[in-house]
Order: C-alpha cells, then sequence, then structure tokens
C-alpha cells in the first residue's frame, strides 16, 4: 500500500468536510420544514410565529422570468407604454465579445471596460479520487 502524499491528505481533508456539510444542510433542510409546517407560508409574503423564546418567519416567494417568445407577441398587441413599465430593459456582459474587443480594438476596449465592474471569482477546486489499476 502507497503512503498518501500531502495533496492526497488534502483533498481527503475536502471531501471529508464536504460530506458533513452535506449531513448538516439536510438538518437544516429538515428543520426549516419543521418550521414550515408549524408557521405555514403565504404563497407571497411574510408570515410570522412566536415562542418563549425565539420569533419565526416564513417567507413564501415567486421567481418570475421572461417568456421572450410570448414577449414578441405581447409588443405587437399591447401599447409599448405599459409594456415598458413592466419589462425592463437589463444590459449584460457578453464575455466573448468583450475579449475579442480586448484583444484586437484596445482603444473601445479602454472605454468599454471603465462600465464594466471586474473581480476574481471564488476558485474552483475538484477532487477526484484515483482508481489503482486493477492489473
Amino acid at each position: 500500500m502507497h503512503t498518501p502524499t500531502e495533496i492526497d491528505q488534502a483533498a481527503f481533508t475536502l471531501q471529508e468536510a464536504k460530506n458533513r456539510m452535506e449531513l448538516v444542510k439536510q438538518e437544516v433542510l429538515n428543520a426549516e420544514l419543521h418550521i414550515i409546517h408549524l408557521a405555514g407560508v403565504k404563497d407571497e409574503g411574510t408570515t410570522s410565529q412566536s415562542g418563549k423564546y425565539f420569533k419565526i418567519k416564513t417567507v413564501g416567494k415567486v421567481t418570475r422570468r421572461i417568456d421572450f417568445d410570448a414577449l414578441d407577441l405581447l409588443k405587437q398587441k399591447m401599447p409599448e407604454a405599459i409594456l415598458s413599465k413592466v419589462f425592463s430593459y437589463k444590459p449584460t456582459i457578453d464575455v466573448k465579445a468583450l475579449r475579442h474587443i480586448e484583444l484586437n480594438e484596445p482603444e473601445y476596449y479602454n472605454e468599454i471596460s471603465r462600465a464594466v465592474i471586474a473581480k476574481p471569482a471564488k476558485v474552483a477546486v475538484t477532487v477526484e479520487l484515483v482508481e489503482e489499476d486493477a492489473a
């Protein structure tokens, strides 16, 4: 049997921590479901209950997104003044296009970059178990 390397030990520690975290997440979920059962929940809005030591709140939410095909049909039937009150334009960044401009048109990129806030994201760490050859 081989002696684990420092990489193996660190990866094992990470996997064990993730396993414990999954168990804790399940405990939290079960506790939240129990509170929802006790306090109830509205489709949208807040419900509150108080005990002797704790006050709990459940907040019902509805996620909404746009069906762009249906919106295109609406644009043909409804006044823009009404639609613009409900649907707003939200700019997004096309990273591929931004990188192209950065590499190929630096004078434009210098101006465009003033409107882009960039910050490093969390580094992704992947751990996979190495299978020994069955030979």
